[in-house]
């Protein structure tokens, strides 16, 4: 059987995100290396993969790796540990959380952007939240709803957000990214959003340095002077 293989670094597998649904490919993982394989695949599909950041190879009949435009083998194509890249790919890229668990990495590139947008999220300390909120009009607090986690970390969400000290972000569908800041490679929204394993209700805050967690819609509270005192009481209390 010829296989033809590609071999990524593992900061680069986000890029086999738009190829994830096409039939036939396979894929392992060795070394810090992600291996793809294909049976003979088609011009189509061959045409699809041609800008992975991969060494591609073909093997050989017994098993030996010939990397493209070379003709010495190099090493064997391993032969266990294969798993179709749909599965793959939903089960094994990380997912972070915002209650108390430090975020995974994001195998994506951010770079910086020109564009001047609006804030709505912003990620503060209990402290400077505490001290805005319990001297804000309630009128102020009626737009704004906040999430605490173990670390005493608030991420407001509304607008227009307090003028306090924090990290700004902008909403994007289910996912706000750090503010002056995106991602590359530019891929869909929604397909970003397959690779983060969100669900419904789920808010992903996409960080400068790659960075991410996510919020669950439950996470959050109305923003009161009586919610906020509430949260102080608790995590004041906890041991």
């Amino acid at each position: 059987m010829s296989w033809h293989v590609w071999r990524l670094k593992r900061e680069d597998v986000v890029k086999l995100a738009h190829v994830r649904y096409l039939p036939g490919l396979e894929v392992r993982e060795s070394d810090g290396l992600v291996w793809l394989r294909a049976n003979e695949p088609s011009d189509e599909l061959q045409a699809k993969l041609v800008h992975l950041p991969a060494i591609q190879s073909v093997t050989l009949a017994d098993g030996q790796l010939v990397d493209r435009g070379k003709r010495v083998p190099q090493g064997y194509l391993p032969e266990d540990s294969w798993v179709r890249l749909t599965d793959w790919i939903q089960i094994r890229l990380p997912t972070g959380g915002f209650s108390g668990l430090l975020p995974e990495s994001v195998p994506l590139r951010m770079q910086r952007q020109d564009r001047v947008q609006r804030t709505d999220i912003m990620l503060t300390s209990f402290f400077a939240w505490d001290l805005y909120a319990t001297s804000a009009p309630q009128v102020r607090l009626d737009q704004l709803a906040f999430a605490v986690n173990a670390t005493q970390q608030v991420v407001v969400r509304g607008t227009p957000l307090p003028p306090i000290q924090g990290v700004h972000f902008v909403t994007h569908g289910p996912i706000a990214v750090e503010a002056g800041w995106t991602w590359s490679p530019a891929i869909a929204l929604e397909v970003l959003a397959q690779v983060m394993q969100l669900q419904s209700g789920q808010t992903s805050l996409l960080y400068s340095n790659g960075s991410w967690t996510v919020l669950n819609e439950v996470d959050f509270a109305k923003a009161t002077r009586a919610s906020v005192r509430a949260t102080a009481e608790e995590l004041n209390n906890a041991p």
